[in-house]
Order: C-alpha cells, then sequence, then structure tokens
C-alpha cells in the first residue's frame, strides 16, 4: 500500500482531530535532530494535503514545534 492511498482514507473514532495530530508528530520527529530539512518540510506538507489538514494549519504547527524546541 502507498502513503497516498492510506492518509485521505484514515478514520479513527477519536475525540481529538487525529489528522493534526498526525501532522504534528510528524512535524515534531523531523525536528527531532534539530534539523528541519527541506525535504522534510516537503513530505510535511504532501502528508497534509493527503490528510486534508489546510497548509495554514500545517505551517502553524510548523511554528509550534519549532517554538517548543526552542524551549528546550
Amino acid at each position: 500500500s502507498k502513503l497516498s492511498d492510506i492518509l485521505p482514507a484514515l478514520q479513527l473514532d477519536v475525540r481529538l482531530n487525529y489528522r493534526r495530530a498526525l501532522l504534528y508528530d510528524a512535524i515534531k520527529m523531523s525536528f527531532a535532530d534539530n534539523d528541519y530539512a527541506d525535504s522534510e518540510r516537503s513530505a510535511v506538507r504532501a502528508s497534509a494535503e493527503l490528510l486534508g489538514v489546510p497548509i495554514y494549519i500545517a505551517k502553524t504547527l510548523e511554528g509550534l514545534v519549532n517554538t517548543e524546541k526552542s524551549i528546550e
């Protein structure tokens, strides 16, 4: 199976916005080495599109993770 087939069809019965949570986790993992590379950013943005998460939300989450990393 390809990610482009799996992500758009993903459905979970939970109270939180799991699509945004998955995107947040992907960004957090991408920042793990303190370098959010262009290839990682592109992959996150592509995942956001597949998940149906607006790009402005993806950018907001990137900013949130960046702020969290700077506080650490």
